[in-house]
């Protein structure tokens, strides 16, 4: 098991007591992913507890969720055992079970591809394969101005910063944290097969809302 997966195996997050600014930043997430997001196949990737799938159950015409971590599934399946449109899978990202061009639309909210650490660039290549042409693939991440609030939320839950550096914060639990800046994620799309039909946007003052047109050939 990897230092992320253990971490969420462990009751880290799902005993995270939030602070203002990241209440907000969900409150704010939400409000998008009911304005941006209507019927179709949706991928919810880092489904972690439930609480985004929960969200875009209420918008989409079907919600596959996956994660890691069982301890987080087994909680979602409890919150969601009543909605008929979600299916939930404890899958990798980097390398799902899913056929080619199969989802209307990805989304990997609440910084989950900030999270993601050495697995992001293979996350990311499989939604690119696994969502269908000129569809979107939805990211929700850490802005650069985070870590101010984001240490102050760790040291109320009693997580301890190992180390950080002017991209990352490593904790000594075993979470590996990326903040952005609109260029950074500027670069990353550039640098993606998915051409230039992109959009990011400032969410609140610690976070973007990204949101990405496939353009396959």
């Amino acid at each position: 098991m990897n230092p992320v997966q253990e971490f969420y195996n462990n009751p880290y997050f799902e005993n995270l007591q939030e602070t203002q600014p990241f209440l907000e930043y969900l409150a704010r997430e939400e409000k998008e992913i009911r304005r941006n997001i209507s019927g179709g196949r949706v991928l919810d990737i880092g489904c972690g507890n439930g609480r985004s799938t929960a969200i875009l159950a209420d918008v989409a015409d079907k919600v596959i969720g996956i994660d890691l971590s069982e301890r987080l599934l087994e909680q979602a399946k409890e919150r969601l055992k009543d909605r008929k449109n979600v299916e939930l899978y404890l899958e990798n990202a980097k390398s799902t079970h899913f056929e080619n061009d199969y989802f209307d639309c990805i989304v990997m909210l609440w910084n989950t591809f900030g999270n993601l650490y050495s697995a992001r660039d293979k996350v990311f290549r499989e939604a690119v394969r696994i969502v269908k042409p000129n569809r979107r693939i939805i990211l929700s991440v850490f802005s650069e101005n985070v870590l101010p609030a984001y240490s102050s939320m760790l040291a109320k839950n009693e997580l301890t910063i190992e180390h950080q550096d002017e991209n990352y914060v490593f904790l000594r639990e075993g979470l590996v944290s990326k903040r952005f800046s609109e260029e950074k994620l500027r670069e990353i799309y550039s640098n993606s097969p998915l051409g230039t039909k992109y959009e990011i946007k400032k969410l609140t003052d610690i976070s973007y809302w990204c949101e990405v047109r496939c353009q396959k050939h």
